[in-house]
């Protein structure tokens, strides 16, 4: 009994440190075994004497409760401990795609939509990867405050963190860009109603038709999923798909 009450008071002890309460636990624990080791016979002697008695009984079942209930506690304690013990702040380098995520950081790259005449809208679509041309860094913003470098001679950002964190990084077009494909999909099969895609798909929708805003021509590869795009000025294309079921 002395052993589960010394147990219990050493688990109180969260004035100190979760890690110090944890290292005092396992020290008392050790010496603890080894006294059982040392008398494990003299223990089991008077347990064999007295348990026939009701009261007995109670008494070592309600120990063995609690010893199986504290070292439950204590085995969560530890994960919990492992978990949450390092609050280091975490370098993000070369987060060069449109959705990079690490678990505890996630970066969402947005670019400027494309008028007919190839300029800026003012509104902006999400993307897969940080454009190498055509586009101009503007502007970045973290929801928890952490601070985004971008490095224009390399295309990549870097960030770092001490929280989980979601960063969007925007491009404006800049006048540049001399030809571009946008990619559309049918929403619902046969519904002719058409949403922006990220990627070109490569199952359950087949390519439709191409629509260019200066008479450009758009070809399509079903094997290797690219686009070819062919005009002798600047041109912006849109690629339309439709559903397959």
């Amino acid at each position: 009994m002395y052993i589960v009450i010394n147990m219990i008071e050493k688990i109180k002890m969260f004035g100190k440190s979760l890690k110090e309460s944890i290292i005092i636990y396992f020290k008392e624990v050790k010496s603890k075994l080894v006294y059982f080791k040392n008398n494990y016979k003299d223990i089991f002697k008077s347990v064999k004497e007295n348990f026939s008695k009701r009261e007995y009984q109670k008494k070592y079942v309600t120990i063995l409760v609690l010893l199986v209930c504290i070292n439950l506690l204590v085995i969560n304690l530890l994960m919990t401990f492992a978990y949450y013990s390092d609050d280091d702040s975490i370098p993000i380098i070369q987060a060069a795609v449109g959705d990079f995520s690490t678990g505890d950081y996630t970066l969402l790259v947005y670019i400027e939509e494309a008028n007919n005449s190839g300029k800026g809208t003012g509104e902006y679509r999400l993307t897969y990867g940080i454009p190498s041309e055509g586009y101009t860094y503007k502007r970045y913003e973290c929801k928890n405050a952490s601070t985004l470098t971008y490095d224009n001679v390399n295309k990549t950002t870097s960030a770092t963190i001490t929280k989980p964190e979601v960063c969007s990084i925007y491009f404006d077009l800049n006048g540049t860009l001399d030809l571009s494909v946008k990619v559309m999909l049918e929403e619902t099969k046969g519904s002719n109603k058409y949403v922006v895609t990220n990627d070109i798909p490569t199952t359950g929708y087949t390519y439709s038709h191409y629509e260019c805003a200066n008479g450009g021509t758009v070809t399509y590869n079903s094997s290797t999923h690219k686009f070819t795009l062919s005009s002798d000025k600047k041109e912006y294309c849109t690629a339309y798909f439709k559903k397959d079921n």
